[in-house]
């Protein structure tokens, strides 16, 4: 008899694991998921619109949310950070890997090959991909999926956060607290002289009569004050937001020139070549900024 030894994580999530792997081996469930990415309105023309019965629908639109994969909200059904996880991670995945099916066939009968090492395999595959290698973006219009899928690239931060940002969004900075707490990486944050001083003039109003002023002013101008976590923080002019994640992903804030103090979009790229240039922007912008103590000093002349 073969003893097998799972993980204890494994063995207690087999029951839901199990459920979402029957729910998604659905097509009319697949369809549901897949168009939720974007947004599925619920509305009573949506079943004849994918070419389902209103059974069909209704049915596997309870068990997604049922599983906690799509949520409604403001009549719309988007993904859930799970769906959103579970999409990006695996789904996507799975679907770019079997584009490649043949290739990888190909590849497994040179492994069988006793004439070939890996490293040899290896090389061949560098010269037959060139620069035919696909990089993988995605546009983002909307700042709640944008900030969705920022906390789960950071959820899988091994190293290094970088952050220059224009805009101030607790969830961005939670997420990166609560991974430093896990992980043994570095932050690095660059903010937007502009936002600084329009973020600590207004707290500081509130608390310039407070006895324990001086306390209350470290908590108002660093929203990371107290936190515990590992990062380094400076003050500088920021041309456009950008996150870069172990110099392999990074988001890159497009700027509408009409109204350039509202957010408008970005991109996201998973390259290591794009986001190791990203990573040098970043620390051009990072030499030339300033000291938390000296941007104090600018808004209190």
């Amino acid at each position: 008899m073969i003893k097998t030894i799972a993980s204890p994580i494994l063995e207690s999530n087999t029951s839901k694991l199990m459920d979402v792997f029957n729910v998604l081996s659905k097509s009319d469930a697949m369809t549901i998921f897949i168009l939720a990415k974007d947004g599925l309105p619920a509305e009573t023309e949506a079943p004849y619109k994918i070419g389902l019965t209103r059974k069909q629908y209704y049915t596997r639109l309870k068990q997604l949310v049922d599983l906690a994969l799509i949520e409604r909200k403001e009549g719309i059904y988007y993904h859930t950070t799970l769906g959103s996880l579970i999409y990006n991670e695996h789904v996507v995945k799975l679907s770019n890997a079997l584009v490649y099916d043949k290739e990888m066939k190909m590849i497994d009968v040179l492994k069988k090959s006793s004439e070939f090492t890996t490293d040899e395999i290896t090389k061949f595959l560098s010269k037959i991909a060139g620069d035919r290698i696909v990089t993988k973006c995605e546009i983002i219009l909307s700042w709640e999926k944008m900030v969705e899928a920022i906390i789960n690239a950071i959820a899988h931060t091994e190293k290094e956060v970088l952050l220059s940002s224009r805009f101030y969004e607790e969830r961005i900075i939670n997420a990166i607290i609560e991974r430093n707490k896990v992980a043994n990486m570095d932050a690095k944050v660059v903010v937007d002289l502009e936002l600084f001083k329009s973020y600590a003039s207004k707290w500081l109003e509130r608390i310039k009569h407070d006895q324990h002023v001086e306390e209350r002013e470290k908590v108002a101008t660093d929203p990371w004050y107290g936190s515990g976590s590992k990062r380094e923080r400076k003050i500088g002019s920021i041309p456009f937001s950008m996150v870069v994640i172990d110099s392999k992903i990074c988001f890159l804030e497009f700027i509408d020139k009409t109204n350039p103090n509202e957010f408008y979009g970005c991109i996201m790229i998973k390259d290591e070549n794009v986001a190791k240039t990203a990573r040098y922007k970043f620390n051009e912008l990072w030499n030339v900024a300033i000291s938390e103590e000296k941007a104090k000093s600018l808004i209190n002349s």
